[in-house]
């Protein structure tokens, strides 16, 4: 009840931590029962939606990312694109694509783009996916890790 409550707050870090929450492994704590409570969350901050569906692990993935695509927020199906790049999640491409047709304008660049990086990421076998999503988060892509050095540094070899 308590993390329900503070699902409402305004601030996006307070949602963040709340949600933070229902990753537990306790039963009724899980990102099924953080859904179960999104109408309550305001939409500015459902991004925070999307970005913990990183931690998914249940079997209503589909329902979960339908409800993102249909917030009419570039950064949230943004983020629910990235979401399901971190969990090998291979039905986001026909639902991305159909959120893009469904909108008026197209979808801003960014989702496209966005759209793209994941069907190109899908369409190789796993292993490659596995190296190619890694150099894409090393080149500061998702996830903003640091780029790694491109030598060793000079006396230390």
């Amino acid at each position: 009840m308590v993390l329900g409550n503070q699902l409402r707050q305004e601030s996006r870090s307070q949602v963040r931590l709340a949600a933070l929450g229902f990753t537990s492994p306790l039963p009724g704590l899980d990102i099924d029962a953080l859904f179960a409570h999104a109408d309550a969350i305001r939409p500015e901050n459902r991004i925070v939606l999307a970005e913990s569906m990183a931690q998914y692990r249940g079997t209503k993935a589909q329902d979960a990312f339908d409800f993102l695509f249909t917030q009419d927020s570039d950064a949230v199906a943004i983020a629910a694109i990235d979401a399901a790049l971190r969990i090998f999640y291979l039905p986001i491409v026909p639902l991305a694509e159909a959120a893009l047709a469904d909108r008026a304008d197209g979808g801003s660049p960014a989702l496209r783009d966005a759209v793209a990086r994941a069907r190109a990421l899908f369409q190789l076998s796993y292993p490659e996916y596995i190296l190619a999503y890694g150099q894409q988060v090393n080149q500061g892509g998702e996830g903003n890790q640091p780029t790694p050095p491109a030598s060793p540094p000079t006396g230390l070899a």
